[in-house]
C-alpha cells in the first residue's frame, strides 16, 4: 500500500493509513447500546450550528445507528440523510422513524445521492479509511457553496503513541 495523494486535502505527508496488515487492525463496527457515547461533543456542535445558522438539511457520512442523529439532531431538522455500511442502515432503517439511510462503502462509495446539504458531518470516520481523500471527495460532492462541513478525527499519533510513530518507516516501505 501507498501512503501517496493524488488530491491530498491538507492530510499532512506522514498520515499512516489504517493499514490492513498491521497486527492490531480491525474491521470498525459500533454497537447501538454505545453509539451516543461517542462523538457526542461533535453532534452537540452540529445542533448549534443548526440553530444558528437555521439549517434544513444534514448529511452524516459514517452515521452508524443513528442514535447521536435522534437525539441531538432530529428534534431541530427533520431533513436529515445518513450513510454506512449495512449494519447500521439496517438499523437506523429499523428503529428510526425519520431520516434517508443509505449503504455505501466509504472506502468505495458508489452512491450517488443527486443533493447538496446545508451541512455535512462525519465525525471519527476519515482515520479508518485507507484512502481519506475518497471522503474529502464526497463531502465535496454533497456540499453547497455554503454548507458547513463539520469533520472530526481523532489524534492518532498522540492517542497510539510512540508505537504508531515507529511503524512509519515499515508502511512506507
Amino acid at each position: 500500500m501507498s501512503n501517496t495523494k493524488t488530491n491530498n486535502f491538507c492530510i499532512k505527508n506522514s498520515y499512516i493509513i489504517n493499514n490492513p496488515f498491521m497486527s492490531k487492525y480491525q474491521k470498525y463496527e459500533d454497537s447501538a447500546k454505545n453509539s451516543v457515547t461517542y462523538q457526542s461533543e461533535v453532534y452537540k456542535l452540529a445542533r448549534k450550528l443548526i440553530k444558528e445558522n437555521k439549517i434544513n438539511s444534514v448529511l452524516d457520512i459514517g452515521c452508524g445507528y443513528g442514535e447521536k442523529l435522534k437525539k441531538f439532531i432530529y428534534p431541530i431538522c427533520s431533513e436529515i440523510t445518513g450513510i454506512d455500511s449495512e449494519h447500521g442502515v439496517s438499523y437506523c432503517k429499523e428503529k428510526h422513524n425519520f431520516g434517508k439511510w443509505y449503504v455505501d462503502n466509504l472506502d468505495n462509495p458508489r452512491l450517488n445521492l443527486f443533493e447538496k446539504f446545508d451541512l455535512v458531518i462525519s465525525a471519527d470516520v476519515i482515520e479508518h479509511l485507507e484512502n481519506p481523500d475518497i471522503l474529502i471527495d464526497q463531502i465535496k460532492k454533497y456540499s453547497k457553496k455554503n454548507s458547513l462541513i463539520l469533520l472530526s478525527t481523532i489524534e492518532r499519533n498522540s492517542l497510539c503513541g510512540k508505537s504508531i510513530l515507529d511503524l512509519r518507516g515499515t508502511l512506507a516501505m
